[in-house]
């Protein structure tokens, strides 16, 4: 294999779970900056906000059902787990918010979608990346995936200290929508 061959789409898509995970996974990855930056609580944000989740789901669920050579779970399914730990309650969260109007569940909702996205932008560079890696056979490129975890780490931290100053000002401000 050469590193062209991360241009083709059989690299992907094997089998109908591959094209079902490949599919969902492109599609939530260029939605998502649509809803997370569009108007909240509009109902284009609720209509695209849940074809997003329901996007997230059939990507998840396709992941974990998926395995490498060796026929065991790898590093991508505890990804995948993390990645329904912070839909299903952003989801939920948002639901109870509609019921309550308790800003928590509100904030909770903004957090848990921003940490779902970022998972699926991560997921994404690890996917490029590891393939490379395999394509490459280089020992250089190996030692440069440590680099890539190192920054991965640094930018979770990074985006962990910008959702808590969001929702700290989210929910110290009085709503400005109506959902």
């Amino acid at each position: 294999m050469e590193i062209y061959d991360l241009f083709n789409a059989e690299q992907w898509i094997r089998h109908l779970r591959g094209g079902v995970h490949f599919t969902a996974a492109m599609t939530a990855l260029l939605l998502g900056p649509t809803v997370l930056g569009r108007a909240k609580g509009t109902p284009a944000h609720r209509l695209l906000g849940r074809i997003w989740v329901a996007l997230m789901l059939a990507l998840n669920l396709s992941a974990l059902t998926m395995y490498g050579l060796d026929g065991r779970p790898n590093l991508f399914h505890a990804f995948a787990l993390l990645s329904l730990w912070a839909l299903i309650p952003g989801f939920l969260a948002i639901r109870r918010y509609t019921a309550t109007k308790d800003r928590k569940d509100l904030v909770a909702h903004k957090v848990c979608m921003h940490w779902a996205y970022f998972g699926l932008v991560a997921a994404g560079v690890w996917q490029v990346a590891s393939r490379i890696a395999v394509l490459s056979e280089s020992a250089e490129f190996n030692n440069a995936l440590w680099i890539l975890g190192l920054l991965t780490v640094i930018a979770s931290w990074a985006f962990n200290r910008w959702l808590v100053a969001m929702s700290t000002a989210v929910h110290s401000q009085p709503p400005t929508h109506a959902l």
